[in-house]
């Protein structure tokens, strides 16, 4: 069993270890209320979100040896990250630049972002992401490459008064200089 306090917020679960001809581990976690901008910092991605997350993952990891286990591990989950920031991600801008420039730096602000993940060493996978932020609602997936290259897409959806407004956006560069460019139609 496992119930730590981390990064602000708690961990609870369990782990099933086991050793034979290979090495394994296995088990499902729950975490409340971690501190994004302080779990970026331990993930080596610095300071790009703000918020609390929490959420669930089931994680599997299998070996030769020890040594090999952990960077074998793949996980899959759920989570919701409430009243936050994406730093270096300027969706606002992005829409105003339809066809345009791709926009690069800037802050996004949202009441709740929730999706699904799957972590794995080749890749990282956030799908079924929903961003509600006001008048303005996203939704769509992003990967994230082990060379830590982005590539993903969005459509935010504006409601205005009378109308609503649906524009895709698409997102590349890398975790440290993420861009984001609105296409039409």
């Amino acid at each position: 069993n496992i119930d730590i306090h981390l990064l602000d917020g708690v961990l609870r679960g369990g782990a099933t270890v086991g050793s034979g001809p290979d090495a394994s581990v296995s088990g499902d976690i729950r975490f409340d209320r971690i501190n994004t901008n302080r779990l970026g910092d331990a993930l080596g991605i610095g300071k790009r979100f703000s918020g609390e997350v929490s959420g669930k993952l089931k994680f599997v990891a299998k070996g030769k040896a020890w040594e090999d286990v952990f960077s074998a591990m793949i996980a899959e989950g759920d989570f919701v990250i409430q009243r936050g920031t994406i730093s270096g991600i300027d969706l606002v801008e992005a829409v105003r630049r339809v066809a345009g420039a791709p926009v690069q730096g800037g802050v996004t602000s949202f009441e709740q972002l929730s999706g699904r993940m799957k972590l794995a060493p080749e890749k990282n996978q956030f799908s079924a992401l929903v961003m509600n932020s006001g008048l303005m609602q996203s939704t769509g997936y992003l990967d994230v490459a082990k060379n830590r290259k982005l590539s993903g897409k969005l459509e935010l959806q504006l409601k205005g008064s009378v109308n609503q407004t649906r524009v895709p956006v698409l997102i590349d560069g890398t975790v440290d200089s993420p861009a984001v460019q609105a296409k039409r139609g």
